[in-house]
């Protein structure tokens, strides 16, 4: 069951951060799935080769939890289920990968990853039950996006301690068949939450949330490597009435100038250049009166081609 405290409810926040919230993933993309059903969540084990870095520091994959519905809230509601990957790193510190999820039929990656895994779970054998799976990614259900991101203790039980915790928001969602969340329903039993709660998780401001705009960096992410400084914003806290003003800038990707358009945009400068001299030479000519080769003397009575004065 969820904590007895007032759950964390993701919303828009000014407060941002980039290298000390970074987050890079390149899940096993065939992994097999080892399911228990944990009566209010099912744990899922993984396996195979998992590279993630938090912070530029390896963590590795613990376990997989799906609950139902989420455990989050996201502008003040519950989505119909939440993805939670847990890591570790050498020194013991977890990190909490939350995705959100929502009823929405299809056939993309989320919906096969839900797919291939809920309609062949045992509603009666509560051990642990391994389902064959082919080509099944952690990668298809994590996105490549901006993400929120939190220092707490955990959002269940032990329901202490602290724990970074990476969310992603309503624009970056999961998607699962209706056929699918109606099995997941029948499985494990749901997170529910008193209005008390409710409005209190909404009201809350006991947590720094904190948003990353570059994002997460998966396998079909583009190359982030460079980044331009541009628009700097003021960064106030969570609410626009609170906390102290400072100013950062917000990073946006540069990708570069093709190398076609650098020559061509040379080509023209110096055809310009070249132009601009030959008018200027032109126009210096021109305004110069031209001078004889062989002057001829005036006089009063000469012969021959002088001229005669009148």
């Amino acid at each position: 069951m969820s904590c007895s405290s007032n759950p964390i409810n993701i919303k828009n926040t000014k407060e941002i951060c980039r290298e000390d919230c970074s987050y890079s993933f390149q899940y096993n993309p065939n992994s097999s799935a080892i399911i228990s059903n944990m009566g209010d969540y099912l744990e899922i084990q993984v396996d195979g080769k998992n590279t993630v870095k938090f912070n530029s520091i390896d963590v590795t994959v613990t376990d997989v939890r799906i609950y139902q519905p989420s455990f989050h809230l996201f502008g003040g509601q519950q989505t119909a289920a939440e993805v939670v990957i847990q890591h570790k790193n050498p020194m013991g510190d977890s990190l909490l990968v939350c995705i959100p999820v929502i009823a929405k039929d299809g056939k993309g990656a989320s919906n096969s990853f839900f797919s291939k895994i809920i309609p062949n779970i045992s509603n009666e054998d509560k051990s642990p039950q391994t389902v064959n799976v082919r080509q099944w990614s952690l990668n298809d259900v994590v996105p490549s996006s901006p993400f929120y991101y939190y220092v707490g203790s955990y959002p269940y039980k032990p329901c202490s301690g602290k724990v970074n915790i990476i969310v992603f928001g309503l624009d970056s969602t999961a998607t699962i068949n209706s056929s699918d969340l109606k099995t997941l329903k029948t499985l494990i039993d749901p997170i529910s939450y008193t209005k008390a709660q409710s409005i209190g998780g909404a009201a809350n401001k006991d947590v720094v949330l904190m948003k990353n705009p570059i994002g997460s960096q998966g396998p079909d992410s583009k190359d982030s490597s460079y980044y331009i400084f541009n628009d700097c914003e003021a960064i106030t806290g969570m609410d626009d009435d609170g906390g102290t003003s400072s100013v950062r800038a917000s990073l946006i990707p540069d990708k570069g100038i093709p190398a076609w358009v650098i020559t061509m945009l040379v080509s023209f400068i110096i055809i310009i250049v070249i132009a601009a001299i030959a008018m200027m030479c032109f126009s210096n000519n021109e305004g110069e009166a031209p001078m004889a080769t062989n002057p001829v003397p005036l006089s009063d009575s000469g012969s021959g081609s002088g001229l005669k004065k009148k």
